[in-house]
């Protein structure tokens, strides 16, 4: 009870980045820029829907950090959001392709984590090419992002969630993507209040892998194991969502007359 009263309390409990939204990103990346903000947004939300990214992993926390050659760093120095390096692409065959190659044929794009918050450092985690719906795959928006990087000259050591602003390279921050976040989920649930808005922010992209994953119907384990958990405090990212209460009905459906 203690616990529950705690957890009620809690404000400005985050909201889960949606399909719908992304749907909606992916309609206006499809006529802008390869290498503006939406474009590169949208490829990010892709993958963080699978990935489930904390903030820190991808983006800077301000407007100074948008600067190239000014980034969040480790305690060691390196940075600390996504390299180059950091990502790894293979055929149908499983093989590597080369990073001097386009990645057109990427069959899986595998994502590496030089440090973790659960200290489980260096893991890579795999993603194969949706080829039911190309909107929402993560390989092809990974190459997206790896080929942006690549084509707007990021060095080896600097993060590659970029994008071009007045023929500028600068690089993806924690404020424009919540403002952005914010206005989508304003035009599409109609939402009007601050405090309900200000529910979506950067960590809404692990939230919403989170949620995903549960109302699919994936084992503890999955989630545990493909969004990088040791512990159960997921449990704490769930939401009652639309899916969950079709599942409720079709297994209330399933009861017999005369069972349950």
């Amino acid at each position: 009870l203690k616990e529950h009263r705690r957890w009620e309390s809690m404000p400005n409990r985050r909201e889960p980045i949606t399909k719908a939204m992304i749907l909606y990103w992916a309609k206006l990346a499809k006529t802008a820029h390869q290498d503006s903000f939406i474009a590169a947004f949208y490829d990010w939300m892709v993958v963080g829907k699978y990935a489930g990214f904390r903030k820190s992993e991808w983006l800077q926390d301000a407007a100074e950090h948008k600067r190239t050659g000014d980034y969040m760093r480790n305690i060691d120095g390196t940075v600390k959001a996504f390299i180059l390096a950091d990502f790894e692409f293979r055929d149908a065959r499983n093989r590597k392709i080369s990073v001097k190659r386009k990645t057109n044929n990427a069959h899986q794009a595998s994502i590496r984590w030089r440090f973790q918050k659960n200290n489980d450092n260096g893991q890579k985690v795999p993603y194969n090419k949706n080829v039911k719906e190309s909107r929402m795959c993560a390989v092809s928006a990974a190459r997206r992002i790896y080929e942006r990087a690549v084509r707007l000259k990021v060095s080896a050591e600097e993060p590659i969630a970029v994008y071009t602003q007045d023929k500028k390279v600068v690089y993806m921050t924690q404020r424009e993507v919540e403002v952005e976040m914010q206005s989508c989920a304003k035009k599409l649930y109609n939402l009007t209040s601050k405090e309900d808005l200000g529910r979506y922010t950067a960590h809404s992209v692990r939230v919403g892998a989170c949620v995903a994953l549960h109302a699919a119907g994936a084992s503890v384990m999955t989630i545990q194991f493909r969004l990088r958990w040791r512990s159960d405090k997921f449990k704490n990212y769930l939401r009652q969502v639309h899916q969950l209460a079709e599942a409720h009905n079709i297994s209330m459906n399933a009861v017999s007359e005369y069972g349950a």
